[in-house]
């Protein structure tokens, strides 16, 4: 079992607000990878709850498409170091 707790923010105005139905539990089984590494069921869900939005993760372990990822694992390149 996981339990994630997660950190949700927005620049600039406005606010993100997820309806309660659409909410997933913070515990759930997913297969364990690497330490420390979220699964994949977490950024498939935060995707489906915030489909439009640019996504930024710290201490990341490895590359996403569709997110800017920081991390001492992640491979150095222009574009996952760009924030949108």
């Amino acid at each position: 079992m996981h339990h994630e707790l997660l950190l949700v923010g927005t620049r600039g105005a406005g606010v993100l607000i997820v309806d309660k139905k659409a909410r997933v539990p913070s515990v759930f089984k997913a297969p364990v990878t690497k330490h420390s590494a979220k699964p994949v069921f977490v950024h498939k869900q935060l995707e489906a709850l915030y489909p439009n939005v640019s996504r930024i993760e710290l201490f990341s372990r490895s590359k996403r498409t569709g997110w800017t990822m920081f991390g001492n694992e992640v491979e150095p390149d222009t574009d996952s170091r760009k924030v949108a």
